[in-house]
């Protein structure tokens, strides 16, 4: 998980498809998702 962004880190750690924090454009949740 190194690798990703910290906002991706983040949605990775909940485990849930909820939108991802301020840090992280929401794009970036789609595209991950």
């Amino acid at each position: 998980m190194a690798t990703f962004p910290a906002g991706d880190a983040a949605i990775a750690r909940t485990g849930t498809g909820a939108p991802p924090p301020r840090s992280a454009p929401p794009q970036q949740a789609g595209a991950f998702s």
